[in-house]
């Protein structure tokens, strides 16, 4: 059992590939262990259509599991989740290398059925994931007594964070009670939540593996503070009681993650470039990843003015696996008057779009020329609303488009 794998999260091409081989590494231990079955909790891909490159080598993956004779089960999450079950799980599943596990959304109640592992007679229900923790209204008008009369060995599978361990950073209205789930289930596989915790609730035996690697910044932080391994469970099932016999975790292997912080508040820009620059050559980067994280307010210069860029030679000089830089909190006391003297939206963003355009230097005659103008047609753009009946993808190759054509680049 495990869950949120994300491929496809990284921009960046090694992330995505380390993110792509836990993936194959997780399925090459379940091969090795000769498991009977694989669950995955949601969130398999980081979004309903990814890279295709990504979704054939997992395909590949899956299938050579498949030929092992190892079924694999999976629920949406709330990133890969399609209403019109167009999501590359569905293309996957139309393959016969997994399994989606029934569950129909209808108006306002969901219709859950079991799939029968045969080899096992293990049967396997799911509630599927919706954006932004739809699902909870399902859960509490599913009809439980249909799915607790059922009699055999049975695990719930499902893709979302519980009151009774909401992290942090969740809102209470995006979780659901213990209480919703159905009873009588030997073992309730869940993820959504990237921590690994176990335990057993309103008598229930609940497991989330956490995430499988890493999908995002935040991720990536706290397995530079070993606050989390990441990996998958190993679970044995008596199927004649309908009880969990043992369950392990084994964790996956990720390359080890370093942590260089910039607290730039109240510093110059040239002051927080000596700091980053002191830090960056104090690591001992050698096969890590190095992340870069700055924030605070800057008292003079521009957050552009950190040199990020020599930081990132120091630590690739140093034998860094790869670097990756978080400035998204980091800020220039100018950038933060020109919000506070702006009366509107859009006069906002005429003074952003001059400041800008008045520090950028292109050597394009066009957009010196015609920055402001073109950067307002461009947010135009960008910001068109999907159409009706319109697909993910026409969508983003239409905006694409229509970008290219306002820059005038051939696309």
């Amino acid at each position: 059992h495990f869950a949120d794998v994300h491929l496809g999260a990284f921009r960046e091409p090694l992330l995505r590939e380390l993110n792509l081989n836990a993936f194959k590494n997780a399925l090459e231990v379940c091969e090795r262990e000769k498991v009977d079955f694989v669950i995955i909790a949601g969130d398999l891909f980081d979004i309903t259509l990814p890279d295709l490159r990504i979704a054939d080598a997992a395909v590949k993956a899956l299938k050579k599991l498949r030929d092992a004779g190892i079924r694999v089960y999976v629920v949406y999450g709330s990133h890969d989740y399609s209403p019109t079950e167009t999501s590359v799980i569905d293309v996957i599943a139309s393959a016969g290398v997994l399994t989606k596990i029934p569950c129909e959304f209808e108006g306002d109640s969901a219709r859950l059925d079991f799939v029968i592992d045969a080899p096992t007679g293990v049967k396997i229900a799911g509630m599927h994931a919706r954006k932004r923790g739809l699902e909870k209204a399902f859960f509490e008008s599913l009809d439980k007594g249909v799915l607790e009369r059922e009699e055999g060995a049975k695990i719930f599978v499902f893709h979302s964070a519980l009151d009774e361990w909401r992290p942090g950073f969740l809102k209470a209205g995006d979780c659901v009670s213990a209480e919703l789930l159905p009873n009588g289930f030997a073992y309730y596989a869940v993820g959504h939540v990237h921590e690994r915790r176990e335990g057993v609730i309103d008598g229930k035996e609940i497991v989330f593996p956490g995430s499988l690697s890493a999908s995002d910044f935040r991720d990536l932080e706290e397995l530079a503070s070993n606050k989390r391994g990441s990996g998958l469970y190993f679970v044995e099932l008596d199927a004649q009681r309908n009880k969990i016999v043992s369950k392990k975790f084994h964790p996956v292997e990720f390359p080890q993650v370093e942590l260089v912080e910039l607290r730039a508040e109240g510093k110059t820009a040239v002051q927080a470039s000596e700091t980053l620059l002191h830090a960056c050559s104090c690591v001992d980067a050698r096969g890590k990843l190095v992340l870069l994280k700055a924030h605070g307010e800057l008292s003079s210069g521009k957050a552009s003015d950190v040199d990020f860029k020599r930081a990132r030679e120091i630590l690739d000089n140093a034998g860094a696996l790869d670097v990756v830089v978080n400035r998204n909190a980091l800020t220039a006391r100018e950038a933060v008057q020109v919000f506070a003297v702006a009366a509107s939206k859009q006069e906002l963003e005429e003074k952003l779009l001059e400041q800008a355009h008045s520090e950028f230097k292109s050597p394009n005659a066009f957009l010196r020329e015609k920055g402001i103008e073109t950067a307002r047609e461009l947010l135009k753009a960008i910001s068109r609303e999907r159409e009706a009946g319109e697909s993910k993808g026409d969508y983003e190759a239409r905006v694409t488009r229509e970008g290219l054509k306002t820059l005038q680049v051939k696309g």
